[in-house]
């Protein structure tokens, strides 16, 4: 099979022989690629369908004469037809070097890896007398290198916005990309309301970025600024991030070339324009969630993945990719449960995926009816451990046959307390967690007794509603905390979880919601809880844990059940501690053959009065494991000193000393569930305008520019690059909990985003101790 199918979409007209210009392409007859020609409705379609006889390439005919041309028309049937697993459009006008498409072959191995899921190649659209040149040249392969090296080496030194002899414009980026196949479908295909030329290679490409959760975005990310790609130098709308993509092949030498030809009678400009304005509306319809985008379903017959809803655990550029074939089936719960599954049926899934089928009566009646006609349903839902997700087809967590001893106690045992350790050394918790000093705690506890961790749930929580057994309800867990409280035998800690808005039994026990979690298991004998993932950590400190409701890992060796206050004591009085290496295999069953690992963006909304609900966002998968499906996800993010970043560095000095705080949408930083960490709306980024930068102009010697001394932009990087290093440095982070807590907020904040700056200004002895631990960042 092809790894990468070359396609080219066309309508013959009057303006060119587009036989002619097919017959000048030297694409290499290599079984690794393969030509697909597109033909939107030519009236001499069998010329060009015995051309591409003679040549070994595929073609495909739209009966569409009668119709206007359309680019999207003829690319997506061009699509549906491609056997490749990498895709290149390519015009009919565009040529390119001998080495072009050997170079694409070599390039796409890269994908795995690079930030970016589509490349751009950069084009040269050439005058009449230089495109002359060239084909005069075509049956000489080496002179016709030699002379498009030459233009590629007289572009630097060009101005293509001025008349010249070589191009009547360049462009960085525009509609010859390659990318996956696959790709193509879960963004939805071309958009066939385009008619004629104009917007719609635009609206494709925003989608593309849109659904690549690896980019760094301005906060005006919809924003369409119209001016000239090569000569955006300021970070502000997609097409500064669009750049990039062509950017990547130009640092690569290669490029394209556009052969002249009189403009297309067919191309009217008003058309245009209104293709242009729809793109536009449709970007910022997308980007602020009016316009849903859609997966199609690839033609033929790979297995279908139907995802129940757009959640962004499954409903995610890295889940579609190793899943393939997608398709999303909105949960309308306007329809009848039976009737919405039999729809659902009707597609003969291979999997269907539900974020929690538990969510509501109308999505657990939908899961029971798939279920019963024997479609494997997949549970997608954060883990007990932090960053972890599972996709489980035996179901929600405390139901789930995915835990039973014969499927882990063989499993390689990892070092669980050493896990946890690392997990505390770099601040992760499954929800944000206090900070204060644990001896602030330890100095009211009778020592005479033993102390008893409570760790509270989400009262609206689908554990709590839906698996207190063998207890009724919640209530019932709570009723017997205070009797066991009422003993007066046991230091009992109660910890509430952060997403509850109200403190269910707040006049019981010792409050411990401002202290970590970590700290709190080293000062207890014991840990109770309903169901809680907590405990599960809680099993990885070798405490002793008691499960009150239905838990997946109350099993033997591991945490023990109880129900009744006299099982419940008698348990406390035992002292019987799980087995470590039950707790080892365990634990190396969930790491390493069970969930998947991600990092997402934490935040949290209000769900009831009683309770807020935690949301997930950004999420970026790196090790994936869905049913027989295992992926290590090897794509890096795009950071803001990456080298391909460079024609904006400026631009971010200027931003930075303008407005220190968050400047992306998609952060370069995530937001994590650490101590102390908190939910920002991101700033937008000061216009080019307004950061003194505007795009094309030539930067002026150093000088002074809003109110602040302007420095090299090598200094710019390298004192950012030393703030990030401080920033994430263990020390840091260890300095900033301890010192943080005696800080007002204004100055935490300071010490969190310019640390720099803080100790360069620090007056109090302790501040002065940070400038001494940091020197050798801070003299940089």
């Amino acid at each position: 099979m092809a790894k990468l199918s070359v396609i080219i979409p066309l309508r013959a007209n009057e303006n060119i022989d587009v036989i002619e210009r097919l017959c000048w392409k030297a694409i290499p007859e290599d079984s690794q690629i393969e030509v697909v020609i597109s033909d939107d409705g030519s009236s001499n379609a069998r010329a060009i369908k015995s051309l591409c006889n003679s040549r070994g390439w595929r073609y495909v005919r739209l009966r569409t004469a009668d119709a206007p041309f359309s680019l999207s028309r003829a690319r997506n049937a061009g699509i549906r037809a491609a056997m490749g697993e990498y895709l290149y459009f390519e015009d009919v006008d565009f040529l390119h070097r001998g080495d072009f498409y050997q170079n694409l072959l070599d390039l796409l191995p890269s994908f795995d890896e690079a930030p970016f899921n589509f490349a751009s190649i950069p084009t040269l659209f050439l005058t009449d007398n230089a495109s002359n040149k060239l084909i005069e040249n075509i049956t000489d392969r080496k002179e016709f290198d030699r002379i498009f090296t030459s233009y590629i080496q007289r572009l630097p030194f060009t101005n293509p916005d001025e008349p010249n002899d070589l191009c009547n414009s360049y462009a960085i980026i525009g509609s010859n990309i390659l990318l996956r196949r696959d790709l193509c479908f879960h963004i939805g295909l071309f958009d066939e309301f385009f008619n004629g030329w104009g917007g719609e290679d635009r609206d494709f490409v925003f989608r593309l970025l849109h659904h690549n959760s690896h980019l760094l975005r301005p906060a005006n990310f919809s924003s369409t600024k119209n001016w000239k790609p090569h000569r955006t130098n300021a970070f502000e709308g997609w097409r500064s991030v669009y750049r990039l993509h062509g950017d990547w092949l130009k640092s690569l030498g290669i490029y394209a070339v556009h052969i002249y030809h009189p403009e297309n009678a067919w191309k009217e400009p008003e058309i245009r324009r209104l293709n242009f304005e729809y793109a536009e509306r449709k970007a910022t319809e997308i980007e602020t969630g009016r316009r849903k985008i859609d997966p199609i379903p690839f033609p033929g017959k790979e297995p279908l993945n139907i995802f129940i809803g757009r959640n962004p655990v499954f409903y995610n550029d890295q889940i579609m990719q190793a899943l393939g074939n997608v398709k999303v089936a909105d949960p309308l719960q306007t329809i009848p449960p039976a009737t919405f599954a039999a729809d659902v049926k009707a597609d003969n899934p291979a999997r269907v995926f539900f974020q929690n089928p538990y969510g509501n009566e109308w999505l657990r009646e939908v899961w029971a009816l798939l279920k019963d006609a024997d479609i494997p349903c997949f549970c997608a839902e954060r883990g007990a451990l932090p960053w972890s997700i599972y996709f489980d087809k035996n179901g929600f967590c405390c139901e789930s046959q995915s835990y039973r001893r014969e499927l882990w106690d063989k499993s390689a045992p990892v070092d669980a307390m050493q896990y946890l350790m690392r997990l505390r050394q770099s601040a992760e918790f499954l929800e944000p967690q206090g900070n204060k000093p644990i001896f602030d705690l330890t100095n009211n506890l009778d020592p005479d007794k033993k102390t008893v961790l409570v760790l509270l749930q989400s009262l609206t929580d689908t554990t709590t509603l839906h698996f207190c057994h063998p207890l009724n309800n919640y209530s019932e867990f709570l009723d017997t905390i205070r009797e066991i409280d009422y003993i007066k035998k046991y230091n009992i800690l109660i910890k509430n979880h952060p997403l509850n808005k109200i403190h269910p039994i707040h006049d019981v026990g010792i409050q411990v919601d401002e202290y970590s979690l970590y700290d709190l298991f080293d000062i207890s004998e014991s840990v109770i809880t309903l169901n809680s993932g907590a405990g599960l950590l809680a099993l990885a400190a070798g405490r002793q844990v008691i499960n009150l409701g239905t838990s997946f890992y109350a099993q033997e060796g591991l945490a023990q059940s109880a129900s009744t206050i006299g099982s419940i004591l008698e348990i406390l009085e035992s002292g019987i501690a799980p087995s470590q290496d039950d707790v080892n295999r365990f634990y190396g069953y969930l790491l390493n053959d069970f969930y998947s690992f991600a990092s997402w963006q934490y935040g949290s909304r209000d769900a009831s009065d009683r309770t807020k609900l935690s949301i997930m966002k950004e999420i970026r998968f790196r090790d994936i494991k869905i049913d027989d499906i295992r992926k290590s996800v090897k794509k890096k993010e795009l950071e803001k000193y990456s080298l391909i970043m460079d024609p904006f560095s400026y631009y971010f000095f200027v931003s930075r000393k303008k407005d220190t705080r968050e400047l992306f949408t998609k952060s370069d930083s995530r937001i994590s569930t650490k101590a102390n960490s908190t939910k920002t709306n991101p700033t937008p980024l000061p216009t080019a305008k307004e950061s003194g930068l505007l795009t094309g102009q030539i930067l002026p010697p150093a000088k002074q520019i809003n109110g602040y001394q302007s420095v090299s932009a090598d200094a710019a990087i390298t004192q950012s690059r030393s703030i990030e290093k401080i920033q994430r440095s263990v020390r840091f982070r260890v300095y900033s909990t301890l010192y943080g807590a005696f800080l007002t907020k204004g100055q935490r904040m300071r010490l969190k985003e310019d640390p720099i700056d803080f100790f360069q200004r620090a007056r109090h002895p302790a501040s002065r101790l940070g400038r001494s631990i940091f020197r050798k960042q801070i003299e940089v």
